[in-house]
């Protein structure tokens, strides 16, 4: 379908025929595959709204809403936004209805709000919404708003402090990911007091720190590679009580909903243990930002060495990440025995998390 798609005319076709479809599985309520739905019905509002049929487009929307998964519905709610404002019908009040549930979904929809509208008022507003609604799930998906938000703001010659507010608000956010306990370590801390006094309000003391205590430090008392040697029950336990903590967190804030391959590949982790190579990129993109607001050479070139130094983070755990890979493959059969399950992500995350704490990988 994606290459006849292609084509102009053949989109001009296609309306029709879609429409058919969608009323087939409409009929017999088909939703036993929500990524084939999540892709086709993409594919059917680029050619609806490419021939400007805004009033079917709103139909299809409508009647999509009565089958398919709530975890599914961000581009019929990306759909009704557009044909809804083409209509001339009042978008915000419709985009207020959703579910409070989909935290994550709303915010999503409010920020292609933002970008598509033509308003600057309705922007502003779409973006806070967003930043407010992710913020009370506390989700680190609202970094990646802020800095949006942050581009925004400096494209429309906001104040500057304004800008950096919003980036700074970023940093804080990021810096907040970290193993429990590393900040108790009071050599790391004497150690990061110096550090504190040459950076203003960056990440780059807090990784350093959280780098030092990573690889001195485990978990459970325990690395993987001595809980095979001995399959000791302290392990057990640290494993447990890891899985039981990591639970606790994600379901205070999610409720039960159908996981999916491409759902998986475009969702990121609203509470992750560690950073990932994710999060040091939004640094480093952050950073870069901030020395190009800077007014003076000496805060350019901090914000540009800390920049620097996320870009080589990113590098560091991607070898980690190889080195944990290799880990599991050479013991894998022992890690089976301890219960890890490479299709969990849960246990990937846990085993993950444990090879990150210990020395000898």
């Amino acid at each position: 379908m994606l290459g006849v798609l292609d084509a102009p005319n053949n989109r001009r076709l296609l309306v029709d025929p879609m429409c058919k479809v969608h009323s087939y599985l409409l009929a017999v309520q088909e939703n036993s595959d929500p990524d084939f739905l999540n892709l086709y019905y993409t594919a059917m509002f680029q050619v609806i709204a490419e021939q400007k049929d805004w009033k079917t487009g709103e139909r299809v929307v409508d009647e999509a809403f009565r089958y398919i998964p709530n975890t599914h519905q961000k581009v019929l709610w990306e759909a009704k936004m557009n044909f809804l404002s083409k209509l001339g019908k009042n978008v915000l009040s419709a985009i207020s209805n959703m579910k409070e549930s989909n935290a994550s979904l709303m915010a999503k929809v409010w920020v292609r709000l933002a970008r598509s509208s033509q308003v600057e008022l309705e922007q502003h507003q779409a973006y806070n919404k967003a930043i407010e609604i992710l913020r009370k799930e506390e989700s680190i998906e609202v970094v990646e708003v802020l800095i949006e938000y942050a581009e925004w703001q400096h494209r429309h010659q906001y104040n500057a402090q304004d800008v950096e507010d919003q980036l700074m608000l970023a940093v804080d956010l990021l810096m907040d990911i970290e193993p429990a306990g590393w900040d108790d370590d009071d050599e790391d801390m004497a150690a990061g007091q110096d550090d504190d006094q040459k950076t203003r309000k960056t990440g780059k003391t807090s990784s350093s720190r959280q780098s030092k205590a990573l690889t001195r430090k485990s978990k459970g008392g325990k690395s993987i590679k001595q809980s095979i040697a001995g399959k000791t029950s302290k392990t057990k336990v640290s494993k447990a009580s890891m899985r039981s903590k990591s639970l606790k967190t994600a379901g205070s804030r999610q409720s039960k909903k159908t996981t999916t391959s491409l759902s998986k590949r475009s969702e990121e982790d609203a509470n992750p243990l560690y950073l990932n190579c994710s999060h040091y990129d939004k640094l480093v993109r952050i950073h870069s930002m901030l020395a190009m607001l800077a007014m003076d050479s000496t805060k350019q070139r901090e914000y540009a060495l800390d920049a620097h130094y996320f870009i080589m983070k990113m590098w560091e755990q991607s070898f980690i990440s190889l080195n944990a890979t290799l880990f599991f493959e050479k013991h894998a059969g022992a890690l089976l025995d301890l219960g890890f399950k490479a299709n969990d992500p849960q246990s990937r995350r846990e085993y993950f998390g444990e090879v990150l704490t210990s020395n000898e990988i």
